[in-house]
């Protein structure tokens, strides 16, 4: 039998306050910026603005109502932390969305601008959330769920049910509307995968006939730690320390010319690295 292990109350009450602030940011920016230029953002937000801009309906409204069958999918294939934080976000930026009505329109007359805005900060919203094991219901539910049983990724699923409302928001709110719909959509996932996993880090893997001096030079004229690899020839079936080490982008000049001065001759395998956690680098905390 496993032992649960609870998270610290501290712990917990931030992660939910991060929700809380992801949902705000996603109204204002819905609210000041989506809606005045008649535009539609993606998922069930998308969804609830083209309700909304033929019945007139609260679009927070509308979010909530057809959130309600999604929490007991949710509620059944995924977990009940998720559901909480997910029923939270939508309920605090529906309540957000219809509060900031009594604020002054801040959007501008240049749509383009408008949808830029908009995007950036609902998707600083939407990142925040999903930063923290939660979302914003619709979509990115059915995308949790549906994308390991029908063998494709979380990020193509969500892209493609979002593109089919972006279509249909096409048919109410006009073609332009809908391409700067688009660009409002590209601008909030950038951001999001940007809050999510941070700038690009390098991991690399350096084989090299003098390991030891790499490895003295990395740790004490970079101050990056590293770690050796048992490795072994295929050919020569000779045991060989393999450098493994990483690094920020900017770093990655200062490295190759570190290795190049003590073996030209070495091998050296450069890789992308979305996250790093750990000493150095991003604390290893799931909600930071």
């Amino acid at each position: 039998m496993t032992r649960k292990v609870r998270c610290p109350v501290k712990e917990t009450l931030r992660e939910y306050a991060l929700v809380i602030l992801g949902a705000l940011f996603f109204a204002i920016g819905t609210r000041e910026f989506i809606l005045p230029s008649k535009l539609a953002p993606g998922g069930v937000a998308g969804l609830a603005t083209l309700i909304y801009y033929m019945t007139n309906i609260s679009p927070g409204i509308l979010m909530s109502l057809i959130n309600l069958p999604l929490y007991i999918l949710a509620y059944r294939n995924i977990n009940r932390e998720f559901v909480f934080k997910t029923f939270l976000a939508v309920t605090a930026s529906s309540t957000f969305i219809d509060w900031l009505r009594v604020l002054p329109d801040f959007s501008t007359q240049n749509i383009l601008l408008n949808a830029l805005y908009g995007g950036l900060i609902y998707g600083t919203g939407v990142g925040l959330i999903a930063r923290v094991g939660g979302s914003l219901g619709g979509v990115n539910i059915l995308a949790k769920i549906y994308s390991s049983r029908l063998g494709i990724s979380f990020g193509t699923l969500n892209l493609t049910l979002n593109s089919i409302i972006v279509v249909l928001s096409g048919l109410f709110i006009g073609h332009e509307a809908a391409m700067y719909t688009i660009v409002a959509f590209y601008a909030s996932n950038r951001l999001v995968d940007f809050i999510q996993e941070g700038l690009p880090k390098k991991a690399v893997t350096i084989i090299s006939k003098d390991p030891e001096l790499i490895a003295q030079s990395i740790m004490e004229e970079m101050g990056r730690g590293v770690t050796f690899l048992k490795g072994e020839g295929a050919f020569t079936h000779n045991d060989k320390n393999v450098i493994l080490c990483a690094i920020e982008p900017n770093q990655l000049f200062t490295l190759k010319k570190t290795v190049y001065r003590i073996d030209p001759n070495a091998f050296i395998i450069i890789s992308d690295a979305k996250e790093i956690l750990g000493r150095g680098f991003r604390p290893l905390n799931p909600s930071t």
